[in-house]
């Protein structure tokens, strides 16, 4: 394990910086991101995010204008789950979840929330 210098974000506070990696398999598997935190997550100073949704047929499109960790969609009251929940947006990368349930587009549409770690605090 190698220790981040101090200086090694240049003039930017610690609680703004994340690093994220992807690892790409050679036999075209999907792929997931991977996300580190130089501080605790109590400590990050979060902006609030503008999560836009977008639900297209039984998937919901997540969107987000800056950094949103720990994403929760929810579709109370209808049955059923996504395929991925508490995810982390970037800007400009879409994450799209399938909705493993019998619920249709206009359900959906009119079911969904979401929630981020900054709105827990």
């Amino acid at each position: 394990m190698t220790a981040v210098p101090d200086d090694a974000f240049g003039d930017v506070p610690p609680e703004w910086v994340f690093v994220r990696t992807e690892f790409h398999p050679v036999d075209d598997a999907e792929s997931y991101p991977d996300f580190a935190f130089v501080e605790s997550f109590k400590h990050l100073e979060l902006p609030e995010p503008d999560i836009t949704v977008d639900v297209e047929g039984t998937d919901v499109v997540l969107e987000t204008t800056d950094a949103a960790l720990f994403v929760a969609v929810d579709a109370s009251p209808l049955s059923g789950h996504f395929s991925d929940n508490y995810v982390h947006l970037t800007p400009g990368e879409p994450v799209r979840l399938s909705s493993q349930g019998a619920a249709s587009e206009s359900e959906l549409e009119e079911a969904v929330s979401v929630r981020s770690l900054e709105s827990t605090y």
